[in-house]
C-alpha cells in the first residue's frame, strides 16, 4: 500500500473527490510510492518540487504549474466553466496526458 504524504487519514480530506481518489491511490499502488496530497507539504519541503511519487491536487490548485505527466479524472463537463477547469488540467502536461472520463 502506498503512502500517504502528509500523514493523515484520507477521511481527513476536506474534498470529496479528492479523498476518494486518494483512498483508491494508496491501497492500488506499492509501498515504494508517495501520494503526496498538499501543495503546503510540497511548499514547506526544503527542495519545493516533487523529483518522484504522485501528487494528487484539483485543477483550481494547479492552475500554474506543469508535471511531466498527469492523470486526469473527471466528468463530461455540462457548464462553460467546468470546460475551461478541464482545459486548465489538461494543459498542464509536459509529456504524457492521460484523461478518464466517468459518468454519462
Amino acid at each position: 500500500m502506498a503512502r500517504l504524504i502528509p500523514k493523515i487519514n484520507p477521511d481527513e480530506i476536506e474534498n470529496s473527490g479528492e479523498r476518494m481518489l486518494a483512498k483508491s491511490l494508496i491501497s492500488q499502488l506499492g509501498a515504494e510510492v508517495e501520494v503526496y496530497h498538499s501543495f503546503r507539504w510540497l511548499a514547506e519541503n526544503e527542495r519545493g518540487t516533487l523529483d518522484e511519487g504522485v501528487l494528487l491536487s484539483s485543477a483550481k490548485r494547479f492552475k500554474g504549474l506543469e508535471a511531466d505527466a498527469v492523470v486526469i479524472l473527471c466528468a463530461p463537463p455540462e457548464e462553460e466553466d467546468e470546460l475551461m477547469e478541464q482545459y486548465v488540467a489538461r494543459s498542464r502536461a509536459k509529456h504524457v496526458l492521460v484523461v478518464i472520463e466517468v459518468g454519462e
